[in-house]
């Protein structure tokens, strides 16, 4: 009979021992699929947290990059209306502008002599605006010399007319080809201007000297920018 009870007693000790193996292995699972859990959950956590931040920048980003196109749109507004009042002020000075033109003249020499042509240069000066300008002066730069000569002064030259005259003086420049045209002048607005033959228009002031930049830039120099007499 104790041999029974030995057998009965020593079996169930090792099924105890066995349950308990179970269930620490079955505890030791619950716990490494807890920790996996836990591990899911914190990527997904991150993933999201990743997401959210990337949402974020890429809103900043938009809102920077409207903010910067808005900037920009109100930037070129204020050009373009800084160009359109700049155009306006010059409208009528692109009107006005002098000019020599080389005429053929015909004298004799002696009675009865031999026919001479010569070429003479005429001064055109013409203000094709629909207003008048004013304090007009019309000038002849001689680029051999690098010299002005002033060929005359009119207190207004009416809209739409042109005037003429022969450039009789200084001698050396009746048939010269090194000589160009200039006219000063003060606008209906009081702005004064110079013109150049070659289309340049730049501002100036009463006594000539020169206060902004020079236009239309696309035309080139006719001459070296000279001294203003």
């Amino acid at each position: 009979m104790n041999t029974i009870l030995d057998w009965i007693h020593a079996h169930v000790s090792r099924w105890h021992d066995t349950w308990e193996v179970v269930a620490a292995l079955g505890t030791a699972v619950a716990v490494i699929v807890a920790l996996f859990e836990l591990v899911g959950q914190s990527r997904a956590r991150t993933r999201a947290e990743e997401r959210e931040r990337e949402a974020a920048d890429l809103h900043a980003a938009e809102r920077e990059a409207a903010k910067v196109e808005r900037e920009r749109a109100a930037i070129e507004r204020e050009q373009s209306a800084a160009m359109r009042a700049e155009r306006d002020r010059r409208a009528q000075a692109l009107h006005v502008v002098a000019w020599l033109e080389p005429h053929e003249t015909t004298s004799w020499q002696g009675l009865g002599g031999k026919r001479i042509s010569e070429f003479e240069n005429k001064i055109y000066f013409t203000n094709g605006s629909t207003s008048p300008v004013f304090d007009v002066q019309v000038l002849v730069y001689d680029k051999a010399t690098n010299q002005y000569h002033d060929r005359g002064r009119i207190p207004v030259l009416a809209a739409e007319s042109t005037r003429e005259s022969w450039l009789r003086e200084p001698e050396h420049l009746i048939s010269s080809d090194t000589v160009v045209a200039e006219i000063r002048f003060r606008d209906l607005q009081g702005n004064r201007w110079r013109r150049l033959e070659n289309g340049e228009l730049q501002e100036v002031d009463e006594h000539g000297n020169p206060l902004g930049p020079s236009s239309p830039p696309t035309a080139a120099s006719a001459y070296a920018a000279p001294h203003t007499p």
